[in-house]
């Protein structure tokens, strides 16, 4: 049959099912916090079998809670199924034309199950009374593509062109209900409580985007490659009248290994270089942000009232990121060593971002009963550049034995550009870093601490902090005073005084460079595989050191605290408020003495409270075992593999806290860490078969 001139239909579907049941409450990174706050007199569990807990509450404001606990009385699980499929046809209309049509789907649906019992353990007591939840929540999403490709060869070249359309649609809702005071902690199902207490909330929501696609791929000669694509897209994120993005790029490969010249040269197997220049857009956003959405609350007038809930940014538009890369690949000595070098040069204009406000404005960057959410807002244009180097090599390659290595680094420098209208002088605050023009996005941003005042010369030489109507404030032991143990910060400005224009950049969340090392080595029907990835140079601000270091705080202690500045006096009987008789007996301490007292603000954010975050991370580690084929066609099975993985196996790092590889849903405040819960050793045992 001359398929030159008839037509067929292919037809196919595919289809993914997926459970997942998850405990939350070890995760919560209030288990790294309250575990630390806990004295080490304060046991797990009583010699009776009771929870253990603070006896003595004396100088805490709120009594720590047990967090192992908490954890297991606590309910608190996530249920959630996913169901991914797709079907599709294609037509083949002549031997180059195919138009292919397809359907894809991805459904999740999940439901969360707490239960919260009031109990008490020492002097701590629930906040709450006993309380349960119960939470439906549902995202499907549906894709359905068409488009044409065509292939054609022609002697050594090729053409191929794609041409499409693309439409998807999200909706999601979701649905709660609680009650509180159970009679029982046995029986944990929400209908149990008080119905006096009941509450109940929902939730829908939705959203779509349609794109027109080309693409273009000519090989001229096996040597010169081309591409061009094209891209219309519009999204229901953005108001009606510039909802539609234009996008574009080019690239060229060169195979110089086909030219002529270096025909000859039997070292080089593979080298090509390629060059490409785009742009894509970024639509990261969530729904109907550009309008002003309600919520109902209760009120005592006419029982519910409406408050607005955002602020609307009826102008926000797509974020568009203009790249330019030139790489080369290669390969060397029989192919035993290949590697690929990218440099990159990226600029994004139109950054989105929810912009954060000051805390009396009201408004809030996360959800708060009552609070308005801050507008997302295109803030100006950033620059990223960088490169990327990998390398492998064959190391060893025996009829029973192989050894093969790859080495990858990257490298990004992070600049903003413009900040919009507010010029070279604008600038994002949240928390304690800081965006300006020409510093990477969310670096840190604080004091320079110089050590304590240790000595009577040190008064005499270096700034003091000053008071509300910007003087310096007086050296002296009594309160509103300056004295021994407080820490000593630098004066950038040079006017003689400590306030605000003395802060500057201390540090950047973000590395110098990643790397990673992969190893991967077999041994007759063995194979062994160990992979480590790292990152050097980046900042990260211990916020539990910074408190627990603190020997004022009544916690438990780091080591750190023991360090606390000590005082002497140079005449024993001398008079101890004379600041030419006291001095300090651990000069090079940064931790401020015993004295109740904070009129130099000593807890203010500084370089003290950031650690290096460098790390290296054996990612994983995997050895298995394939079985011979001889010995498996004897029982009719095709392959047969069981293995053994190790995920997260150890960590070297400097970092005193619980883990240095921390991630931030806000780019402005990154590298914070409040105790996040680590990343877990997982230890995995399997079998793959091949029937």
């Amino acid at each position: 049959m001359d398929n030159k001139t008839t037509n067929w239909l292919k037809i196919g579907t595919s289809l993914q099912l997926a459970n997942v049941i998850e405990n939350v409450n070890t995760t919560n990174s209030g288990v790294i916090k309250s575990s630390l706050e806990l004295t080490s007199d304060v046991p797990v569990k009583n010699s009776d079998g009771t929870w253990g807990g603070v006896s003595n509450n004396s100088g805490w404001v709120t009594a720590p809670a047990n967090p192992v606990a908490m954890a297991q009385i606590n309910t608190n699980t996530n249920h959630k199924y996913q169901i991914l499929g797709n079907v599709y046809a294609e037509v083949q209309f002549t031997k180059d034309l195919i138009l292919r049509n397809e359907v894809s789907g991805n459904y999740n649906f999940s439901t969360n199950n707490s239960f919260q019992p009031q109990t008490t353990f020492g002097k701590y007591t629930t906040p709450n009374p006993t309380s349960s939840s119960y939470s439906y929540n549902q995202d499907i999403t549906t894709v359905v593509r068409n488009y044409f490709t065509y292939n054609h060869g022609f002697g050594k070249s090729s053409l191929n062109v794609v041409a499409g359309h693309e439409a998807q649609l999200n909706t999601n809702a979701g649905v709660s209900a609680s009650r509180s005071t159970f009679a029982s902690n046995n029986v944990q199902s929400v209908s149990s409580g008080d119905p006096t207490t009941a509450t109940n909330s929902g939730n829908t929501g939705d959203g779509s985007s349609e794109s027109y696609l080309g693409r273009v791929n000519f090989n001229l000669i096996d040597k010169y490659l081309f591409t061009v694509n094209v891209r219309d897209d519009g999204s229901s994120n953005f108001p009606s009248d510039i909802r539609w993005a234009l996008t574009s790029s080019g690239a060229f490969a060169w195979k110089i290994k086909n030219e002529k010249f270096l025909g000859k040269a039997t070292a080089i197997d593979d080298l090509k270089m390629r060059l490409s220049y785009g742009l894509t857009n970024n639509q990261g956003i969530p729904g109907n942000t550009y309008i002003s959405q309600l919520s109902t609350v209760a009120n005592g007038l006419s029982g519910i009232g409406q408050y607005q809930a955002n602020l609307a940014n009826p102008r926000v538009q797509w974020e568009k990121t203009r790249a330019a890369n030139v790489g080369l690949d290669g390969a060397l000595l029989n192919w035993r060593i290949n590697f690929s070098i990218d440099y990159y040069d990226r600029f994004t204009d139109g950054l989105l971002l929810q912009e954060p406000f000051p805390e009396y404005s009201g408004t809030t960057t996360s959800w708060s009963p009552g609070a308005m959410k801050s507008p997302y807002v295109n803030v100006g244009s950033i620059s990223n550049k960088g490169f990327d180097f990998r390398i492998g090599t064959r190391n060893i390659v025996t009829k029973n034995f192989t050894w093969n290595t790859d080495i990858t680094i990257s490298h990004n420098d992070n600049k903003v550009l413009s900040l919009g209208s507010g010029g070279k002088d604008a600038s994002l605050t949240s928390g304690n870093s800081r965006t300006v023009v020409g510093q990477p996005i969310g670096e840190f941003y604080g004091y320079v601490c110089e050590g304590v005042f240790a000595t009577a010369n040190d008064f005499k030489t270096h700034a003091l902090p000053a008071d509300q109507s910007g003087n310096p404030r007086p050296i002296s032991k009594s309160g509103g005073g300056i004295w021994y143990g407080d820490r000593m910060y630098k004066d950038l400005n040079g006017d003689g005084i400590i306030d605000t224009r003395d802060q500057t950049f201390i540090g950047s969340p973000y590395p110098a460079f990643q790397f990673g090392f992969n190893n991967s080595v077999t041994y007759k029907n063995f194979d062994f595989n160990i992979f480590f990835a790292g990152s050097v140079g980046n900042k990260v601000y211990n916020q539990l050191a910074d408190t627990h270091n603190n020997p004022l705080n009544n916690t438990n202690y780091f080591s750190g605290a023991l360090n606390y500045a000590r005082t002497a006096l140079i005449n024993p009987s001398g008079d101890a408020t004379n600041v030419n008789n006291v001095y300090v007996t651990n000069p090079n301490t940064t931790v401020i003495s015993l004295r109740n007292d904070n009129t130099n603000e000593n807890d203010r954010f500084s370089n003290l409270s950031l650690e290096d975050g460098s790390f290296i991370r054996c990612k994983t580690i995997a050895l298995g075992y394939t079985f011979p084929a001889k010995l498996l066609a004897k029982i009719k099975i095709n392959s047969l593999r069981v293995y053994v993985n190790v995920a997260n196996a150890f960590i070297i790092t400097k970092y005193t806290g619980m883990d240095p590889e921390i991630g931030s849903w806000n780019p402005l405040q990154a590298g914070y860490d409040n105790g996040n819960y680590p990343q877990s050793r997982v230890y995995t045992v399997g079998l793959n078969v091949k029937l």
